[in-house]
């Protein structure tokens, strides 16, 4: 019975922290509606609301859904026709998606799964963006965690996962196609959901490391992992790249010694259609730290979480970005947008040449940007409550 009630007492103590929390951020959205109806120009990335009011055209290639708006983000399902390419492409200044895969690609049947190390291309939709905005794609977190590679390419840009034509600060006017690249399983590709999705910009507003220290002394933007009373203080970060960047380190401790997955070289099908289908045993094994330390396999993918929690108010957004070479060689994520409103730890998605990872080891590198405005619903819709994660994508069951 004491181990009941003192079960009682954590979760109550937990809601009202949470509501605690919902409260101070609605405190901090209206001193900033305030603060910021006083500017006559608001910069950063759009959040929900803008990118429904502004003259946005982002049309989808799907015919079985459209295109749906996230806290600062446009989800956009692509089309069902794939052509198998001889490898990833970009064009350059004038070439058509369109015309350069139809050279090189070779159409792909629909009754076939997407092989393991090909790429392939679909047509995703068309961007319009007037010329005062540009836009940057992010992976989904149900390819990310599946290790399915995702890159926008887009008309005449010679870069990935960018609308915007070089040389001009925004104004793109064409077509996208998505490059599809399964890793570690065959996989279905998706009919009804999003592996990509947009954001939008009137102004670079990631912050410097001036800007990341005012801001977290307003609101720690990271928290002691599970421990929802203990925020963390920028000074406790032990290394820092002092650029506006933060270091997040891999959680090597675990929950019952699991610490991660590492993906099975499988033949089983992944279908990215159906959700909480697929036992993860069939596609993954479960990995364990050994002192707190864990050894990398030289071009296998894992699946790990950051010791530190992360916080993103609802006027700002967060990415994880590549590692600099000198602390980290190798990928420690694909889907790295983070949204408004997100409070959890961070599921890592690792691929690296081989090494031992030790317990405070940076892996992770987090940026913050400014929105030009709160997001109306950001995260679960409002509640900021913390979200303990579960590594792997909606479409396990664990």
């Amino acid at each position: 019975m004491s181990k009941l009630l003192s079960h009682f007492d954590t979760v109550n103590q937990a809601l009202l922290f949470s509501h605690f929390r919902v409260l101070v951020e609605y405190c901090s959205f209206i001193f900033w509606e305030d603060s910021m109806s006083k500017s006559k120009s608001l910069t950063g990335a759009l959040p929900d609301h803008e990118l429904r009011k502004r003259n946005i055209q982002v049309r989808s290639a799907s015919l079985h859904k459209e295109c749906g708006i996230g806290p600062a983000s446009i989800d956009i399902p692509c089309g069902d026709e794939f052509y198998r390419l001889p490898g990833v492409m970009q064009p350059v200044k004038g070439e058509l998606i369109g015309d350069l895969v139809h050279r090189w690609g070779r159409l792909h049947s629909n009754s076939a799964p997407l092989e393991v190390g090909i790429t392939y291309a679909v047509p995703l939709g068309s961007v319009s963006l007037p010329d005062n905005l540009y836009g940057y794609y992010n992976p989904k977190s149900s390819s990310g965690r599946t290790d399915v590679q995702c890159r926008v390419i887009a008309d005449s840009v010679a870069r990935y996962d960018t609308v915007r034509p070089e040389g001009k600060y925004g104004g793109y006017h064409g077509a996208t196609w998505l490059l599809i690249t399964p890793n570690s399983f065959p996989i279905v590709p998706p009919d009804n959901t999003s592996l990509v999705q947009l954001r939008v910009f009137n102004r670079d507003t990631r912050f410097d490391q001036k800007t990341l220290a005012r801001e977290w002394k307003k609101s720690p933007l990271a928290y002691h992992g599970d421990n929802l009373k203990k925020p963390f203080r920028l000074e406790e970060f032990e290394m820092s790249d002092n650029d506006g960047t933060v270091l997040f380190t891999a959680d090597l401790e675990g929950e019952d010694g699991l610490v991660g997955y590492c993906a099975k070289k499988t033949t089983e099908v992944l279908d990215l259609r159906l959700e909480r289908q697929f036992k993860i045993e069939d596609f993954f094994t479960p990995v364990s730290s050994k002192n707190e330390e864990l050894l990398f396999a030289p071009g296998q993918f894992y699946l790990l979480q950051t010791e530190q929690a992360v916080f993103v108010p609802s006027y700002l957004a967060a990415e994880l970005v590549a590692m600099d070479e000198r602390i980290f060689e190798g990928r420690s994520h694909y889907a790295g947008f983070i949204d408004p409103g997100f409070w959890a730890r961070i599921t890592l998605e690792i691929r690296c040449a081989g090494m031992l990872l030790r317990k405070g080891q940076p892996i992770a590198r987090v940026r913050f940007e400014r929105l030009t405005s709160n997001a109306l619903v950001p995260y679960n819709a409002g509640v900021h409550h913390y979200k303990k994660n579960t590594f792997a994508s909606k479409h396990f069951v664990i």
